[in-house]
C-alpha cells in the first residue's frame, strides 16, 4: 500500500518535471527568437541601448538578455494608446543605469535594476 502510493508519487513529480523542462525549453526559445528578430539599438534619455518589442510576459527574460549589451536595455510593446516600455540594468555592471531614474522622467517607477514608464503612441519613443 504505502510502497504503491510512493512510487504514484515519485511518477506524478517525475512527469511534473518533465512538463516543466518542456515548458522552460519552450519559453527560451520565444525568448532567443524576440531578440534575433525584433533588437534594435535606440536613443532612450540620452543612452543608445538595446531594445527589443517583447510581450508583457517575455519582458523580464527579454530584458535581462539584452542587459549584458549596454548600460541598460528596454523591451516595450503597444496598446491601442500607449508604449509600455520595461527597463533593466546589471548589479554586475560598473556601469549600469539606475533605471528607475530614467523610468520617473517618463512618468514611471521602479527599482534601481527594474523600472517602467509609458508614454502615448504620438510620443517620439512610442513611434521609434
Amino acid at each position: 500500500g504505502d510502497f504503491a502510493a510512493f512510487n504514484t508519487r515519485v511518477f506524478e513529480v517525475d512527469r511534473m518535471v518533465m512538463e516543466g523542462e518542456a515548458i522552460e525549453r519552450a519559453e527560451q526559445n520565444q525568448v532567443r527568437w524576440i531578440i534575433d528578430n525584433t533588437r534594435r539599438n535606440v536613443l532612450i534619455d540620452g543612452w543608445v541601448v538595446p531594445m527589443c518589442n517583447a510581450p508583457k510576459a517575455f519582458a523580464s527574460d527579454v530584458g535581462n538578455r539584452l542587459v549584458m549589451r549596454g548600460p541598460f536595455s528596454a523591451t516595450y510593446y503597444d496598446t491601442v494608446d500607449a508604449r509600455i516600455f520595461s527597463l533593466r540594468s546589471d548589479a554586475n555592471n560598473p556601469l549600469c543605469v539606475d533605471v528607475s531614474e530614467i523610468a520617473k522622467r517618463y512618468g514611471g517607477g521602479g527599482h534601481k535594476h527594474a523600472a517602467g514608464f509609458s508614454v502615448p503612441r504620438n510620443h517620439s519613443l512610442g513611434i521609434a
